[in-house]
C-alpha cells in the first residue's frame, strides 16, 4: 500500500475512534455509491451524518480540502443512501480533518460543514 493510502487509512481509523468517543454510532465505513465512496456514515443523536475524512501530513485549511465537485458528489451519495435505507429524519454533512503530528494526529471536527 502506498504511503499516502496508509496515512489515509490511519486517519479514517482515528476519525472513527474520535467520533465513537463523542457518542456517534458508526453505521458503515467506505459506503460505495457508483464509483465513489462516503468515508463514514454515522448517527449522532438520531441525525444521520455523512462524514468526509481528510488526512494530511501538513496543516490544510478546511476550505482547501473539499472541492465543490466533492460536495455535489457527497450530496448525491447521501440522497442514494437515504433512499436505499428509507431513512426518515434529519441528515447533515461533517468533515473530520486530521493532521499528522509526531506519531499522532491533530483533529478538527466540523459539524454541518456544508448544507
Amino acid at each position: 500500500m502506498a504511503a499516502h493510502n496508509e496515512l489515509g487509512q490511519k486517519g479514517e481509523d482515528r476519525a472513527v475512534e474520535f467520533l465513537s468517543a463523542k457518542g456517534f454510532k458508526i453505521l458503515c465505513r467506505n459506503w460505495h455509491f457508483r464509483h465513489k465512496e462516503v468515508d463514514i456514515v454515522a448517527l449522532d443523536a438520531g441525525v444521520l451524518v455523512f462524514v468526509e475524512v481528510k488526512t494530511r501530513s501538513a496543516f490544510s485549511s478546511p476550505n482547501d480540502v473539499i472541492s465543490y465537485s466533492k460536495v455535489r458528489f457527497l450530496e448525491e451519495a447521501a440522497e442514494a443512501y437515504i433512499r436505499q435505507y428509507n431513512f426518515q429524519g434529519e441528515a447533515r454533512f461533517d468533515v473530520v480533518l486530521l493532521t499528522k503530528k509526531a506519531g499522532s494526529f491533530d483533529i478538527m471536527h466540523i459539524p454541518a460543514a456544508f448544507r
